[in-house]
């Protein structure tokens, strides 16, 4: 795999480096491989799997509209009976 194949070629071009007697052919040919193992470098073909029916559902679906609608009426409601009451209270 191209990846190994860098990893071959950096290690051997440090231990080119390291050697104090390294030649100057040696360390040419050290950093002509490295830089020809980094050109055959190929992207990973990693895919990654769609999860998506086992992530949870998020999100607040609930109809506001209704809920909307229920606290008009019970507002009314309230206010028509206090209306109711208050009249009562002075018709006696």
């Amino acid at each position: 795999d191209s990846y190994d194949a860098y990893l071959n070629a950096l290690e051997k071009a440090q231990t080119v480096l390291k050697d104090p007697n390294a030649s100057k052919e040696d360390i040419n040919k050290a950093l002509a491989d490295l830089e020809a193992a980094y050109k055959a470098l190929k992207k990973a073909d990693i895919s990654i799997p769609d999860t998506d029916t086992d992530t949870p559902k998020t999100g607040d679906k609930s109809h506001l509209g209704i809920f909307a609608c229920l606290l008009a009426v019970s507002s009314l409601g309230i206010a028509i009976i206090a209306m109711l009451k208050k009249k009562r209270s002075i018709v006696k």
